[in-house]
């Protein structure tokens, strides 16, 4: 019982703070893909583990396998793991991931004309750089007079690449959803389609370190 009002706590303040600010929280996005999808899904590292961890209600009325790289930690070769897992299990798989955990193994994109393509659709939350150090130490170094920059560069690593072109560039399929109805609708039919295909959905990270305090707020006074 005390698990269902925190869930509904949880999915209040998801839906009221995107009300506010007019635009999807990567936490509601993780979340939405999570309870979505029946695919085999590969949750990325850093955030978007996190944030499913956090959100997401996983219900055993439609069983699949998820997965994850080394733990909650660890960028590298996710691309590449879900398309092993694609190849090996023979069917459409759903990457989740961070856009620098997209684009530190971004040349799992190059498949090589010898090689099997897998089956692969990649939800790409693109919040323009590293979300997660923002909720961690570094947000309150981060916090202090004179410090937001070096902070900023040296964790937030801000990038502004552009997806579609770079779906464009390895020749698969790109998609850009704006809300959860398009990202919904992106995500339906898995089996009508075939190679890899790039979704993308933008999120602004500055939210969140306030969104983690409004959720913590709002569960804490369920058992205050």
């Amino acid at each position: 019982t005390a698990g269902l009002q925190a869930q509904q706590t949880i999915d209040a303040v998801l839906r009221e703070e995107d009300q506010e600010v007019g635009s999807l929280s990567s936490v509601r996005v993780a979340q939405f893909v999570a309870e979505t999808v029946r695919t085999p899904l590969l949750l990325g590292s850093s955030s978007v583990i996190r944030d499913v961890d956090l959100a997401a209600a996983l219900t055993r009325d439609a069983p699949r396998e998820i997965y994850a790289m080394r733990g909650l930690a660890g960028i590298d070769g996710n691309i590449s793991a879900a398309a092993g897992i694609s190849i090996g299990a023979g069917r459409r798989t759903t990457a989740l991931v961070g856009d620098l955990t997209f684009l530190h193994d971004v040349n799992a994109l190059l498949v090589p004309l010898t090689e099997q393509p897998p089956s692969l659709d990649v939800v790409v939350i693109n919040d323009a750089g590293g979300a997660i150090f923002d909720q961690l130490e570094h947000g309150q170094v981060g916090r202090r007079p004179g410090w937001a920059e070096a902070v900023e560069r040296l964790f937030g690593t801000p990038q502004t690449v552009d997806f579609e072109a770079l779906a464009e560039a390895y020749g698969h399929d790109y998609c850009f959803a704006e809300d959860l109805e398009e990202l919904g609708e992106a995500l339906q039919h898995p089996e009508d389609r075939v190679g890899i295909r790039i979704i993308e959905v933008r999120t602004d990270r500055t939210r969140l370190r306030d969104l983690h305090a409004r959720i913590a707020e709002a569960a804490s006074e369920l058992s205050g």
